[in-house]
């Protein structure tokens, strides 16, 4: 089994959501892979989490800070609307 050793900073966006998902609860972690209508998508992010490998408790609080740093960009009452939906979608 192949895993990751390097540290987290240098991992890709796909490998740091597996690690989440190997961070969270079974039961949470399930129900992320369940929303998922792509089959390939949710084998894709299986492959990742076997190469995972152990996760150090300072990536466990890196990857944790940066997801904690995604969620709270946006602050106070947000709002979502078409104008919105469209600008992420044009982004993305």
């Amino acid at each position: 089994m192949v895993t990751h050793q390097s540290s987290i900073k240098t991992w890709s966006k796909r490998m740091k959501v597996a690690a989440l998902l190997v961070l969270m609860d079974a039961d949470a972690s399930s129900a992320v892979l369940r929303s998922f209508d792509d089959d390939h998508e949710v084998i894709s992010l299986a492959k990742e989490i076997s190469m995972v490998g152990t996760i150090s408790d300072s990536d466990q609080e890196i990857l944790l800070n940066e997801m904690y740093d995604a969620l709270s960009i946006q602050k106070g009452v947000v709002s979502g609307s078409l104008n919105l939906a469209e600008s992420m979608l044009i982004d993305a």
